[in-house]
């Protein structure tokens, strides 16, 4: 304790022993006064009554308080760094009251930290009249520079109609910094990822999303990219309303109507139905209708049409289909006939099938049989086979045949063949004459011999 404090205490004690002794007469003992420094004694008369006043000065003591560690104070000290792109070193703003102390290579005016390359660990020193020495050391540990991230769209093509891919890449060496400290967070849409990189869905086709991609040093934003991704368009609807139908013959005709989604162009392909090759084509998106010509007749033919859209990649929708039978028309030519002679008045005639029959197979085969241009007579057969009997002998005929489908007759295809001469008539007429000559042989022989005999006698 102080010296004042101790006679301070005398006094209040003293006061205390004189109004103990006041109204009491002389049998009173002497009383005795301490006021710290020598005991003093004053004594009494028996009529006396004593009263004792001790007056001194007074004074206030200080309180005693306790300074709290630097160290404590400035535990928790916020760091705001900023890059400068002319420099390509960063601004180190140190969020506190106290005063900042830097390195001798350092300036930290305005309690900012200048010219501090990337990746390095700073030392700074952070003090304050109302904090204990040692003062707080502060360790700064700048961050990589934005320049060493590059981010990049990853998505495939084939699912960038409904996927967005974005992922960093380091491209600068960034010695001395660790790379456990760098995080990352990308967000597009509703989708919110913490890896290095993104990639999710689905997304909308052909809508615009804005992603947010960050680079985190520690707590430290680093780099941030904002930009806006639009997904690649999705595949067309189906075309609606198709129809196939015949005019005639040769002649098809196809109808629809566009689908909703955007599309650029359709796709047609047709082709015999179940064989043929497919022959395929595009048509502009303003066509709702299409025609054929030079078709086959009597054929089944299948169409089937999409539309499609080109992107990143060219996207097909789903195909309608549907088939036309063409009408019949006439067949082609029978193939190959021949006419062989089965005796010496009638014949044979074959031929083979014509190449497109243009209607139902199960149809006939025609034969006319013409002399000199008149028509000597017809025949019909399921097969091309033909007997022909009781011809006129040595003459020629015209054999013409063609294939009826039902519904139309082919060109007829024809050959000529003449019939040879009544050969039994001729060898009875042969041997007729042999007997006659025969006959008149004898007789001439017996006159002969008769005439002789006359002359012998």
């Amino acid at each position: 304790m102080t010296m004042d404090l101790w006679l301070k205490l005398l006094a209040l004690a003293c006061v205390c022993l004189d109004a103990g002794v006041v109204g009491q007469g002389t049998d009173q003992p002497a009383t005795t006064t301490t006021t710290g420094l020598a005991p003093t004694t004053h004594p009494t008369t028996p009529t006396q009554r004593l009263t004792t006043s001790l007056t001194f000065p007074t004074t206030t003591a200080a309180p005693t308080t306790t300074k709290q560690p630097c160290g404590e104070k400035f535990a928790n000290v916020n760091v705001i760094y900023e890059y400068d792109n002319n420099t390509e070193t960063f601004h180190a703003k140190v969020d506190v009251d106290g005063k900042l102390e830097c390195q001798p290579n350092q300036t930290c005016g305005n309690k900012r930290v200048d010219g501090l390359p990337e990746c390095q660990t700073i030392n700074v020193k952070i003090s304050d009249d109302s904090c204990a020495d040692p003062p707080k050391t502060l360790e700064l540990h700048v961050p990589p520079g934005p320049g060493n991230f590059k981010l990049d769209e990853c998505v495939d093509p084939e699912n960038a109609d409904t996927s967005i891919c974005l992922e960093w890449t380091i491209t600068g060496g960034m010695k001395g910094c660790l790379t456990d400290n760098i995080t990352y967070s990308h967000q597009c849409g509703k989708f919110t990822l913490t890896n290095k990189k993104f990639e999710n869905g689905p997304f909308d086709p052909h809508h615009n999303y804005t992603c947010s991609s960050k680079v985190f040093y520690g707590n430290h934003l680093v780099v941030e990219k904002i930009q806006t991704i639009e997904t690649d368009f999705g595949p067309p609807d189906l075309p609606s309303n198709v129809t196939c139908e015949s005019v005639n013959a040769t002649h098809g005709r196809a109808t629809w109507k566009s689908p909703q989604r955007f599309f650029h162009n359709y796709h047609l392909c047709y082709n015999l139905t179940n064989s043929g090759p497919l022959n395929c084509f595009k048509l502009n998106k303003n066509k709702e209708e299409y025609n054929w010509d030079n078709l086959n007749a009597y054929t089944t033919y299948q169409v089937s049409i999409y539309a499609y859209v080109i992107g990143k990649v060219q996207r097909n929708g789903p195909a309608q289909t549907c088939t036309f039978e063409t009408e019949s028309a006439a067949p082609s030519e029978v193939q190959n006939i021949m006419v062989k002679a089965l005796s010496d008045n009638s014949m044979e005639v074959t031929c083979v099938p014509p190449v497109q029959f243009n209607g139902p197979a199960n149809g006939d085969y025609k034969l006319d049989v013409k002399t000199g241009g008149t028509l000597v007579t017809s025949d019909s057969k399921r097969k091309c086979k033909f007997y022909v009997t009781e011809l006129h002998y040595s003459t020629e005929y015209t054999f013409e045949v063609y294939y009826h489908n039902g519904n139309h007759g082919g060109p007829p295809r024809s050959a000529s063949k003449s019939t040879s001469y009544n050969s039994k008539a001729l060898i009875a007429f042969l041997v007729f004459l042999i007997i006659v000559t025969s006959i008149a042989l004898m007789v001439v022989l017996y006159k002969i011999y008769d005439l002789h005999k006359s002359r012998s006698r």
